[in-house]
C-alpha cells in the first residue's frame, strides 16, 4: 500500500476520494509509525492495522502516543481505536467506500470530545 490509489494506478483517474485515501495513510503512518513499504510479501500497512487491531490497539499504536497509565491508559487506547477504525475508512480500497473528507472531520470531532473527557 502506498498513498497512491488503485484507481489513479490504474486509470490516471484523481478526485477527492484519493485525498481521503492519502489522508488515511498519513493518519496510519502518524499512529503506527511504520512505512506503508515496510512490510513484506502481499502485506500491507492498512492490513497489518486491520488485523492487529481486533487484538489489541497497544500492539499497532506507536508507544510514544500512549504515556497514561491505569483507568486513563484504557480511555486513550480506545480514543485511539477510534481514530484507526476512521483511518481505516479513509483506506477502502473501492473509492464508493471511502467516507467522505466532511464525515471524517465530523468523526475525528467528535473523537477530540471523548479524549478531551479522559
Amino acid at each position: 500500500m502506498n498513498c497512491l490509489t488503485v484507481e489513479y494506478g490504474l486509470d490516471g483517474l484523481v478526485s477527492t476520494k484519493c485525498d481521503v485515501y492519502s489522508y488515511g495513510v498519513m493518519l496510519l503512518e502518524t499512529f503506527t509509525r511504520k512505512k506503508p513499504n515496510e512490510f513484506e510479501g502481499d502485506l500491507s500497512l492498512k492490513q497489518w492495522v486491520s488485523y492487529s487491531l481486533a487484538e489489541a490497539v497497544m500492539n499497532i499504536v506507536d508507544v510514544n502516543l500512549v504515556t497514561s497509565m491505569g483507568n486513563r491508559l484504557q480511555k486513550e487506547l480506545d480514543v485511539v481505536a477510534s481514530i484507526i477504525k476512521a483511518t481505516l475508512d479513509c483506506c477502502a480500497e473501492s473509492p464508493a467506500r471511502r467516507t467522505n473528507m466532511k464525515d471524517v472531520v465530523g468523526m475525528l470531532q467528535k473523537i477530540k470530545i471523548q479524549l478531551l473527557a479522559c
